[in-house]
């Protein structure tokens, strides 16, 4: 289980210690718990992580 601080330090703890994440991982991870039980798209995902300029843009990174 991970909790999360959304505070000033952006904090994400699970059992064994401190999650260290990086600026966008933690601005995906966002995005994601305040969307829960709801299927996020990579285009949703772009355009709150990056931005409205990337709204629309391919998607070139994909895993399948």
């Amino acid at each position: 289980m991970l909790a999360l601080d959304a505070g000033a330090q952006k904090r994400v703890t699970r059992a064994d210690g401190d999650v260290r994440l990086t600026p966008t991982e933690w601005k995906i991870l966002e995005v994601l718990v305040r969307n829960p039980r709801r299927l996020v798209s990579q285009q949703q995902i772009l355009t709150q992580v990056c931005g409205p300029a990337y709204a629309g843009l391919p998607i070139i990174c994909a895993s399948t």
